[in-house]
């Protein structure tokens, strides 16, 4: 079963932040499937965010996460430069986390409120690659433009209303992996069964198991 091959997963979480909220919520529910373990961290409540031997994953869910000092930041970038992976709901917009997140140095952080969609470029599961999810009804991502980010990035899925905007990309840290959502609007109807289904699929990709341990498929 996987929750006896894959490792604790942490999840940064802020009580005060709906998004953090609703983002969360989502993951506890899909994390129901393969049966992950996982702990959950109040962001509001901890000065220190413990990252255990063996930790298979951290997750954010909240910009809040700029609250850490300098210690515990570098705390997570040697976690990843050792091989830890780490995944970002939501761009977060402060210099200190730009090597993180593939965000090119001198970046204005502008914000792109036009760009909706999402299409597949990788085939993160079968048959992603060129899949388009996109209605009349989808709402702009409302994350940052486009050139914010840095050459090195591995984008895995796009917009629809634009080709090149990255809404899915991985970035490497050493011989860590960061996989980033550059969308604000993951709860939403839209985009909420995908993204969690990618992030499924993710989990399993970088652990090398068998993808038949989701035994029940989120609603896309």
């Amino acid at each position: 079963r996987a929750q006896s091959k894959i490792s604790p997963i942490i999840i940064l979480q802020s009580a005060s932040d709906e998004f953090s909220i609703e983002v969360t919520n989502e993951l506890v529910e899909a994390f129901k499937y393969p049966e992950f373990k996982y702990e959950i961290i109040n962001l509001d409540e901890v000065t220190t965010i413990p990252i255990p031997s063996g930790t298979n994953l951290l997750i954010n869910t909240s910009t809040n996460i700029t609250k850490i000092d300098e210690k515990e930041l570098n705390k997570i970038i040697d976690y990843l430069g050792r091989g830890g992976n780490m995944i970002f709901f939501g761009t977060v917009t402060d210099e200190r986390f730009a090597y993180i997140q593939g965000i090119r140095a001198g970046a204005d952080y502008s914000i792109d409120q036009t760009v909706r969609g999402i299409k597949g470029v990788e085939n993160i599961f079968p048959g992603f690659k060129g899949m388009e999810f996109y209605s009349n009804f989808s709402i702009p991502h409302n994350r940052l433009k486009k050139s914010s980010f840095t050459d090195q990035i591995r984008i895995l899925a796009t917009g629809v209303t634009d080709e090149e905007y990255p809404i899915l990309f991985e970035n490497s840290i050493g011989l860590g992996t960061v996989l980033v959502f550059n969308s604000y609007v993951l709860y939403e109807k839209d985009y909420r069964g995908l993204m969690i289904f990618l992030l499924l699929f993710t989990i399993l990709n970088w652990n090398r198991l068998p993808r038949n341990i989701i035994s029940n498929k989120p609603n896309l």
